[in-house]
């Protein structure tokens, strides 16, 4: 997206965030988004995002990257990554103070993260540059994402979390529809730049929802779920409850489940990554009128 058309779409966002909308999914998808009634998942994530979010206190706090681990903590505290640091500026940050290797988040967006793995080797100059602009950034005006509005902007800096061999951990998605798991897209090989997305129900079988799953069905790659997957099902049923639809983000490392994220508008509603015929198939699930 260029600055111009990042620009208009902040403005068009403060003006009308329905009108936004359909203008962001008109140039993703080349037809008119069907709100009246919307049918596919991408649809209803838009239909939520507009209609409900907006005013859902619950829903601003657990988008809010700092208090939903209050919301995590009541249902299991042993789920919550180590919290180091909480910061309200850059300027405030101790860089002298940190570990060897942190990750570093701000609060109020999605992919407003620093990953840091050897701190001799980390680019500070350039970190105080990336959270000084997301910083400033209105997040939620990109995509007229209502959820992310009225977060306070905080900056956090998390304990680092890798495999036994070094490497990120695979990130496991859990699609929850009215309580219950339909679907787990496990997020593969991301220390490569090159992140592959593989779908599963929850039964732990590879499922044709994407070019990457139907490759790997195919082929008979070497991919599952880790052999907790059942009680990282059960963890994202519990975590989405309350909700008519959310994704439910998670790590696995070392037989220990870690949480990533509540995600309510995940691909901010405009993924392409999912066939059409799946989409379709996801939406049937979520019932707006509940």
């Amino acid at each position: 997206m260029g600055i111009l058309k990042t620009i208009n779409y902040h403005i068009l966002s403060d003006i009308s965030p329905t009108f936004a909308t359909r203008l962001i999914y008109f140039r993703i998808f080349k037809r008119r988004l069907n709100l009246n009634p919307p049918h596919t998942l991408n649809e209803k994530i838009q239909w939520l995002k507009l209609n409900e979010y907006g005013n859902n206190e619950l829903v601003t706090k657990c988008t809010d990257k700092l208090l939903v681990r209050d919301y995590v903590q009541r249902i299991d505290g042993n789920l919550l990554n180590e919290l180091l640091f909480i910061y309200d500026d850059v300027d405030e940050i101790e860089w002298e103070k940190l570990p060897e290797k942190f990750v570093i988040k701000m609060n109020h967006g999605s992919g407003f993260n620093l990953i840091c793995s050897d701190i001799n080797n980390f680019d500070i100059g350039y970190a105080k540059e990336k959270l000084k602009l997301w910083k400033n950034e209105d997040f939620w005006k990109i995509y007229s994402e209502l959820q992310y509005k009225h977060i306070k902007k905080k900056i956090l800096i998390e304990k680092y979390i890798e495999t036994q061999s070094g490497k990120l951990p695979n990130d496991y998605k859990i699609f929850c529809f009215h309580g219950k798991a339909l679907c787990i897209m496990s997020c593969e090989e991301r220390e490569t730049g090159n992140t592959k997305f593989y779908y599963f129900n929850v039964k732990g079988e590879l499922v044709p929802y994407n070019k990457s799953s139907v490759e790997a069905i195919e082929n008979n790659l070497p991919i599952h779920l880790p052999e907790n997957y059942e009680d990282m099902v059960a963890i994202s049923e519990a975590l989405s409850k309350p909700f008519k639809f959310v994704r439910v983000d998670l790590y696995s490392e070392d037989n220990q489940i870690i949480f990533g994220e509540l995600t309510f508008t995940p691909g901010a509603g405009i993924n392409k990554d999912r066939f059409e015929e799946i989409d379709l198939l996801l939406g049937k699930q979520l019932d707006l009128s509940k």
